[in-house]
C-alpha cells in the first residue's frame, strides 16, 4: 500500500476501519463519536444520520446516544466502537478482540453484527481467542501460534441447517446427508465431529449411536501412533484410529466401512 501514489493510498486506506480491542473514544457524544469517521468522509447529512441511526440500533445505543462516551463502562465503550466502525461501511473491517469487554447477554447481538457486515460485502478479519467464536462467525480460520500459522484445532467443519426430524434436531447438509446432533440451536449454524470419537467397522453397528454412515476410504496416513483416514460419505470425514484397530480392520484405498458417531460427538456453534 505505501508504494502507491499518496492519494490513491488515501483513498484506499478510508475503505478500511479497525476496531480496537481496547477503543479510544473521542470526548464527545457517543453519537459524535460514531459520526466522526462520516464527517471526515464527508458523507451527506442525511445518509448520515441514516448510518449512525442505523448503528445505534445495531448496537443497543440509542438510550446511550448523548451521553459522554468517556463515561461509559468497558462493554459500552467497545459497543460504540464497533458502532463507529459499522456506519462507515468499509471496504475492509479488521476487528481486534471484539466481544472481550461485553457480558454474554452482548455478545450475540455483536456477533450478527458482524455477520451482517460481512453479508453487506464488507470483508472482515476478526481476531479472537475464543475458538467457537471464531466459528459461528466464519468456516474460513487461521489458527496462529507464536506468530506462526499452525493447523486448525478442529476438523470435519460442516455448515448447515439445524432441523427437526422426527422431533430431534439434525444438520442438513447442502447434498441432502442428514447429521443427528444435540443443540437447541435452529437455522443455519456450523459443526465440528471429533475424528476421535467416529467407530470404524465393516458392518453397521447395532448402538445407541444415532449416526451411521456407509462409506469409501479415499485417503490415509499415520499420525504418531494413529492412523488418519479420509471417508467419502457423501462428504468428506475425517477419523482416527489406532494402527491396532487399522489392522484388524485390514483396511485399505478403497475398503468400504460403516462410520458410526453420537449425537452428543458433534459440536455446534
Amino acid at each position: 500500500i505505501y508504494r502507491l501514489p499518496y492519494r490513491k493510498r488515501l483513498l484506499l486506506m478510508r475503505e478500511v476501519s479497525l476496531a480496537f480491542q481496547k477503543p479510544y473514544l473521542f470526548g464527545m457524544s457517543v453519537r459524535r463519536n460514531i459520526e466522526y469517521g462520516l464527517r471526515i468522509r464527508r458523507i451527506k447529512r442525511e445518509e448520515m444520520r441514516r448510518r449512525v441511526e442505523n448503528a445505534l440500533n445495531m448496537m443497543n445505543l440509542i438510550h446511550l446516544a448523548e451521553r459522554d462516551a468517556r463515561t461509559l463502562s468497558g462493554g459500552e465503550a467497545q459497543r460504540v466502537s464497533l458502532a463507529r466502525l459499522i456506519a462507515i461501511e468499509p471496504r475492509l473491517s479488521l476487528l481486534d478482540e471484539p466481544t472481550s469487554a461485553l457480558d454474554k447477554g452482548n455478545v450475540p447481538m455483536v456477533e450478527e453484527a458482524i455477520i451482517a457486515l460481512r453479508e453487506k460485502g464488507s470483508t472482515v478479519i476478526v481476531a479472537t481467542h475464543q475458538i467457537e467464536q471464531a466459528y459461528r462467525l466464519s468456516a474460513n480460520v487461521v489458527r496462529l501460534e507464536s506468530g506462526r500459522i499452525v493447523p486448525s484445532a478442529l476438523e470435519n467443519i460442516f455448515e448447515g441447517e439445524v432441523v427437526e426430524k422426527d422431533g430431534l434436531p439434525v444438520l442438513l447438509l447442502s447434498n441432502g446427508l442428514s447429521i443427528h446432533i444435540v443443540t437447541e440451536k435452529r437455522g443455519v449454524v456450523r459443526a465440528s465431529i471429533d475424528p476421535s470419537s467416529i467407530i470404524l467397522s465393516k458392518e453397521r453397528l447395532v448402538s445407541s449411536a444415532r449416526n451411521s454412515f456407509p462409506g469409501k476410504v479415499v485417503a490415509l496416513s499415520q499420525i504418531g501412533e494413529k492412523v488418519s483416514l479420509s471417508l467419502d460419505i457423501g462428504v468428506r470425514l475425517s477419523v482416527h484410529i489406532t494402527k491396532e484397530s487399522f489392522e484388524d480392520l485390514a483396511l485399505n484405498l478403497g475398503s468400504e466401512v460403516f462410520a458410526t458417531f453420537k449425537a452428543s460427538a458433534v459440536t455446534v456453534f
